[in-house]
């Protein structure tokens, strides 16, 4: 199911994708149109091409000049880029003219220039202009951006023979062709800004549709592990209330059989051995429902002051410690606790009783108290087997028991830290457990004074 889903999701993205990046390219295609469109009307210009050709037959003359050695090199450079300047600024102030008409000029800007110019004829084959050399610009300015988009392109092309004296003084004809490449460019710049715009519905629907597919995935599967958590629980329960009633069980039926003979009815002492055997048995069952029944009541508090160092005392006094040696120490201070004795003791009781049985014959058990700023602490310290630490979070969750597979080697029903949490939380306080699997774990009671 998690692969169909995987492949299904997967699908999903792969037809958003294709459909946001055909639309972000329509978009694009649409938006490039509309400025191509806008910007014509001024790129196309009658007085820009009249500026245009004079600059060119400018241009032309001064090749002519230096082919004849009227000027050299470097003042055809200077002349020819005064020329342009000359154009540039004539040609600037019409475009600046233009943009109370056309406000998209100011944010997409027109470039005029050459790209390449060459000269030949029957003697030379001169480059003026090489495509590798950075373009004369002779409108507009050259962009920061490299974000553009051609409007035109053209060629100026001459083939003409041009009449010039050789060295007796005669006009003889010289075949020559000019070429001159121009472009005029428009600068795009924002253009993924105002598409993105654009699109702006559109990948927030994608993106939406997107996020509520995970979501909806994350609470089906969070759903199933959920069902499947609560079927495990059931379970773990099931089988733990079995293994808890077994014993007893079979003790009162073995009590019952033994009631059913004459013998036991007509020998007083052995029938009241009989009858204590019935009340602990009946007691134990007694417990196992009472740890079931408290999970589903409300646990409310009746506090009232306590002097909690007496109160340890006199309640591990009163508890019995099956081959442990205990240890304590206890605060010998008196400090009071506003909190509720029944309900702390039961917290004890259920830590104790884990403490003896979760761990080895004659290993310690210890106690201790102490105050550390505004709160009280108790910790209850055993040398078991310890809780491997990726179980530790969990086990206090209700039902929950630490096992080897499917067995249990310690009778049990998943209750006792659950309830000792609860009630701990009950009182305002915090219930936490420190351990090290080898080396024993400890339990820390931690209550407001």
């Amino acid at each position: 199911m998690a692969v169909s889903c995987v492949v299904i999701l997967v699908g999903l993205i792969s037809i958003q994708y294709y459909l946001v990046s055909n639309v972000y390219h329509l978009e694009k295609r649409n938006y490039v149109i509309e400025i191509r469109d806008s910007v014509s009307v001024v790129s196309d210009a009658e007085e820009l091409d009249v500026w245009q050709d004079s600059l060119q037959e400018s241009i032309k003359n001064l090749i002519f000049k230096k082919l004849d050695a009227s000027i050299s090199a470097e003042e055809f450079k200077k002349l020819v880029q005064a020329k342009t300047d000359s154009i540039r600024r004539i040609g600037n102030e019409f475009l600046k003219s233009q943009e109370k008409d056309y406000p998209i000029l100011k944010e997409h800007p027109l470039r005029y220039q050459y790209t390449e110019i060459l000269f030949r004829n029957d003697s030379i084959n001169d480059t003026i202009l090489s495509a590798s050399e950075k373009p004369l610009v002779y409108y507009g300015e050259d962009f920061k951006s490299k974000e553009a988009i051609n409007l035109s392109h053209g060629n100026w092309y001459i083939n003409k023979i041009h009449q010039n004296d050789d060295d007796l003084g005669n006009l003889q004809d010289d075949r020559y062709s000019l070429l001159m490449r121009h472009t005029v460019d428009v600068d795009i710049s924002n253009w993924q800004y105002v598409v993105f715009s654009r699109m702006k519905w559109i990948l927030i629907a994608a993106v939406g549709l997107l996020l509520a597919v995970i979501i909806l995935f994350f609470y089906m599967f969070r759903s199933l592990f959920k069902q499947k958590k609560i079927a495990e629980i059931k379970t773990d329960l099931a089988n733990n209330i079995t293994h808890e009633l077994k014993t007893p069980l079979a003790s009162l039926n073995l009590i019952v059989k033994s009631l059913q003979k004459d013998e036991i009815s007509k020998d007083e002492k052995k029938r009241n051995e009989i009858y204590s055997a019935l009340d602990r048995q009946n007691k134990r069952l007694q417990s196992i429902v009472d740890r079931v029944m408290e999970t589903s009541l409300d646990q409310t508090s009746e506090k009232s002051s306590i002097e909690i160092n007496s109160f340890l005392k006199q309640m591990t006094d009163d508890f019995h410690f099956e081959k442990h040696p205990f240890r304590r120490e206890i605060d010998s201070r008196k400090i009071y606790l506003n909190t509720d004795g029944v309900q702390l003791e039961r917290i004890l009781q259920n830590l104790l009783e884990n403490a003896q049985k979760y761990s080895s014959p004659d290993t310690e058990i210890s106690l201790k108290s102490y105050q550390e700023g505004s709160n009280y602490f108790i910790e209850i310290k055993d040398l078991g087997k310890g809780i491997p630490l990726k179980e530790q979070s969990r086990i206090f969750d209700k039902f929950y028991r630490i096992s080897e597979g499917n067995s249990h080697d310690t009778k049990g029903l998943g209750l006792g830290l659950y309830l000792s949490r609860k009630l701990t939380e009950n009182l305002g306080g915090k219930l936490s457990v420190k351990s090290k699997q080898g080396e024993g774990s400890k339990f820390i009671i931690e209550l407001p004074i």
